[in-house]
C-alpha cells in the first residue's frame, strides 16, 4: 500500500467498521446501517491492496452511500434514516468514495507516466 488514495480508503475503512460496530450494538442507527457500514467498510478495507480494484470497488461504495443519503432524506420509511448528522455522513463517504475513485485513476495515470521517464 504505496499510495495515498490507498491510506486514505483503508482509514475510511477503519471508521466505517467502527461506526457499522455502534450500529450494532444499538448506539447509533439500527440493523440495516449495521450491515450497510460493516460491509462496505470490509469491501473499502480489502480493496485497498490495489489502486485498479480500489477505484471500482470505491466508485460502487460512493453510489451506493449517495442512494443511501437519498433514501435516508426522503419522507418514505425506508430504515436507513440516520438522522440528520448521519445522513450528512453519508452524503461525505459518498463523496468521498467517488473521489477515492477518481484519484486512484489519477495515481495510476501519474504512476505510469513517471515510470516511463528515462532516469539518466
Amino acid at each position: 500500500m504505496s499510495s495515498w488514495p490507498q491510506r486514505t480508503a483503508l482509514a475510511i475503512a477503519v471508521v466505517l467498521l467502527g461506526w457499522g460496530l455502534l450500529d450494532a450494538v444499538g448506539v447509533l442507527g439500527g440493523a440495516v446501517l449495521a450491515v450497510l457500514h460493516l460491509t462496505t467498510g470490509v469491501l473499502l478495507g480489502a480493496s485497498t491492496a490495489g489502486r485498479r480494484v480500489l477505484r471500482r470497488v470505491a466508485v460502487l461504495v460512493g453510489s451506493a452511500y449517495l442512494v443511501v443519503t437519498a433514501f435516508g432524506v426522503s419522507d418514505r420509511p425506508y430504515g436507513l434514516d440516520a438522522g440528520p448528522a448521519g445522513d450528512v455522513l453519508h452524503l461525505l463517504v459518498g463523496f468521498a468514495g467517488v473521489g477515492l475513485a477518481v484519484a486512484c485513476a489519477w495515481s495510476a495515470r501519474r504512476h505510469r507516466r513517471l515510470s516511463r521517464t528515462d532516469p539518466g
